[in-house]
């Protein structure tokens, strides 16, 4: 590794506290991959800087073929992949998604094995086994950023994390995964660790995919959440046949997209987790030019 790389890695690996909050960035490149932990949102949002004034590279060989294909996403807390199914079902999503954004997945080899690049944030730990958010694809990512925000009352952990995924034609695609916090006194820790992950994505320029388990049983944490991604220019995806699941009437799991287009959305029915998956499909633009659009829902497939 050359000096000047050795010197920012150095840099980087510097300790600085804050509290509650850990991040993990990595560095992908075809020569080599280095993984840094990091304990600073400010460590985030700088590595979050450098790669988007760094120079596009339209790398074919690493990067996502968004020139006619379509991308596929499936959005799902698993429940701790612990119903009977859950790896029948999992296997069968992979096999038609180019990502898997999971909530409460365990880091276990049989669903790390599920795409050949994955991204993991560590959340609440039961005996030997560490569930979290991860993020599963065909890709390497560019960067990932990971944190850990505690329960007030529970004191368990609740993951999120942003990952950077390089597109063929330079854009870079920012895809954020989120495990609400769920019991607190008011709304103000779960403000914070959505700000956390919105924040960072004010400093994305490209395509931004944000999806997961948001816990909005309680109107003001939807009041939140849609002022953070109104304000990020964010757009919801919405279901035509709707099996998302709800507490209080309210939905839980949610799906948002920037600078992308939208071509179908489905929820399906599954007994192997308390949480139904989120199946949305998009198609970035060939040139990199800031659009939104999308309005085709696909109706519920049997």
């Amino acid at each position: 590794m050359t000096r000047p790389i050795q010197h920012r890695l150095s840099r980087l690996r510097k300790r600085v506290r804050a509290a509650g909050t850990m991040c993990t960035l990595l560095l992908a490149t075809t020569a080599y991959s280095e993984s840094i932990t990091l304990e600073t949102y400010e460590d985030c949002k700088n590595a979050f800087k450098r790669l988007n004034t760094a120079q596009q590279s339209h790398n074919s060989e690493y990067g996502i073929d968004n020139t006619n294909n379509p991308i596929h996403f499936t959005s799902w807390n698993i429940q701790k992949a612990s119903q009977s199914g859950i790896k029948t079902d999992l296997q069968h999503l992979a096999g038609k998604s180019n990502f898997l954004i999971l909530q409460e997945a365990p880091d276990i080899p049989w669903i790390r094995a599920l795409k050949h690049y994955n991204n993991f944030a560590p959340g609440y730990i039961v005996g030997d086994t560490t569930t979290g958010v991860m993020v599963l694809g065909d890709t390497p990512q560019l960067l990932s950023c990971v944190f850990t925000h505690k329960e007030p009352w529970l004191r368990s952990p609740k993951a999120s994390s942003i990952s950077v995924f390089e597109l063929e034609n330079g854009q870079k695609l920012a895809i954020a995964n989120i495990h609400s916090i769920n019991f607190t006194f008011g709304v103000k820790l779960y403000e914070q660790q959505l700000s956390n992950i919105t924040q960072l994505l004010t400093l994305h320029h490209g395509p931004i995919v944000l999806s997961g388990d948001f816990n909005t049983w309680k109107r003001k944490r939807g009041q939140i959440l849609k002022q953070n991604t109104e304000a990020l220019g964010l757009r919801e995806v919405h279901f035509e046949t709707d099996f998302r699941s709800q507490v209080f009437g309210h939905v839980l799991d949610r799906f948002y997209i920037r600078n992308i287009h939208l071509e179908a959305s489905q929820t399906e029915h599954y007994h192997s987790s308390d949480h139904n998956p989120l199946q949305v499909t998009l198609r970035l633009d060939s040139s990199p030019k800031h659009t939104l659009e999308g309005s085709n829902n696909a109706q519920h497939s049997p």
